[in-house]
């Protein structure tokens, strides 16, 4: 199946990309497992980059690091997020496409470190493919019918127009192309309590 190839069959579950700038919140764990209760299937939680794509962004003059480089570096602080949200919340992580099927067959719920997924490199490769257009891939490529961005800030536009948010920075500048392919994109703020989703 080609890298945005839609499955036929859509399977049931859902992707949480949880956000770089809820890293450091200290009702992560308690949020997520709110967000996770009111959830039917298997959950695909993807964190962002945060304070580690921050860095290379920031870095990237310096040490002239080219727009690919900074792509895989930043994916790379993906794959640390990951690996501090398995700890946090108890939860396996998973890195291939046959582990991500398991876990939907299975109604669990993982985190994933996309840094090895086969075919990331198909994707676009600079600062306007970030994790919420990674998120919105791997929906797309597990044939999921609901993807949330769970973030620290609310959605700006009620009719969750895309190119608005992408405009304003809570989505990044490729997420636009990719959602159209998802039947359900919902937004969790959660810094608000309770969670509530578009």
């Amino acid at each position: 199946m080609d890298t945005y190839e839609k499955s036929v069959t859509r399977s049931t579950g859902v992707v949480i990309k949880v956000g770089g700038s809820l890293h450091h919140h200290a009702g992560l764990r308690d949020r997520l497992r709110e967000l996770l209760h009111r959830q039917t299937g298997g959950c695909l939680l993807i964190p962002g980059g945060g304070v580690y794509a921050d860095r290379v962004r920031a870095l990237q003059p310096l040490y002239g690091w080219t727009e690919r480089d900074a792509h895989y570096r930043a994916i790379e602080g993906m794959s640390v997020a990951a690996d501090m949200l398995a700890q946090l919340l108890g939860f396996e992580l998973v890195d291939d496409w046959d582990a991500l099927q398991a876990a939907l067959e299975h109604q669990a719920q993982v985190v994933v470190d996309v840094a090895v997924l086969p075919g990331l490199e198909k994707l676009p490769v600079g600062w306007h493919v970030t994790s919420d257009s990674i998120a919105a891939w791997v929906a797309i490529r597990m044939g999921l019918s609901r993807l949330i961005l769970a973030k620290s800030v609310d959605c700006l536009s009620p009719s969750a127009r895309w190119e608005f948010e992408a405009q304003q920075g809570l989505v990044d500048a490729y997420f636009p192309c990719l959602a159209t392919s998802i039947p359900q994109v919902e937004w969790a703020n959660l810094r608000r309590r309770p969670v509530a989703a578009l």
